[in-house]
C-alpha cells in the first residue's frame, strides 16, 4: 500500500475516534439547553461562556470526524505539500507516523484549548468580587500545554523535520 493509502485509512481510524469522543458530550452539550440557573446577572456573561465551549466541543469533534472521513486526501496534500513521498521505506513510515500524530494531538487538545480561552475569558469577565477558582485552576493546569501540543500538531501535520531528522540519525539497515 502506498503513503497516500495507508494515510487516509490513518485519518478514517482517526475520523472514528472523533465520533466516539464526541458523542457522548454531544449528550452532555444538549442537556446544557434545559438546565436553568437562577444566578447574579455579573455570572451570566461567564455562564454563557462555559457553556458555548461545552456546546461547542462536541461539535468541533464531530465535524472533524466528518472531515477526516471524507476528505482524507485533501489533507493528505496539505501534509505532504512540496513534499516527495517516495523516499526510503523507513523515512516514509516515520514521516506518516509523525503526520499521523498531529492531527492526533490537534484533535485531542483543540478542546482543551477552547476550554482555556472560555477559562480566560470567564475570569477577565466575572467581577472581582467572585472567586473564580475552577475557572483559574483549569486555565493554569491546561492553557500552556493544550497552546503547546495544538501548535506541535499542526507542526507536525505540516513538517515534523525535526523528529524525522532524529529518528533517522544513523542509517538503518532494511
Amino acid at each position: 500500500m502506498t503513503t497516500k493509502g495507508l494515510f487516509i485509512i490513518g485519518c478514517k481510524l482517526l475520523s472514528i475516534y472523533c465520533f466516539i469522543v464526541g458523542a457522548p458530550l454531544l449528550f452532555n452539550a444538549i442537556s446544557t439547553f434545559f438546565i436553568s440557573i437562577d444566578m447574579p446577572p455579573e455570572l451570566k456573561t461567564s455562564y454563557f461562556i462555559g457553556n458555548t465551549v461545552v456546546r461547542i466541543t462536541p461539535i468541533f469533534l464531530i465535524g472533524s470526524g466528518a472531515y477526516l472521513l471524507k476528505n482524507g486526501e485533501k489533507i493528505f496534500e496539505f501534509a505532504y505539500k512540496n513534499k516527495e513521498t517516495q523516499d526510503s521505506k523507513i523515512e516514509e513510515g516515520l514521516l506518516l507516523a509523525i503526520k499521523a500524530c498531529g492531527i492526533f494531538l490537534i484533535i485531542q487538545y483543540f478542546p482543551d484549548l477552547l476550554q482555556s480561552i472560555s477559562s480566560f475569558l470567564s475570569y477577565k469577565i466575572a467581577p472581582q468580587v467572585f472567586d473564580m477558582i475552577e475557572q483559574k485552576s483549569f486555565l493554569f493546569k491546561n492553557a500552556f500545554s493544550s497552546i503547546f501540543s495544538v501548535s506541535l500538531g499542526f507542526y507536525l501535520l505540516k513538517d515534523g523535520s525535526f523528529f524525522l531528522r532524529q529518528g533517522i540519525k544513523k542509517k538503518l539497515i532494511a
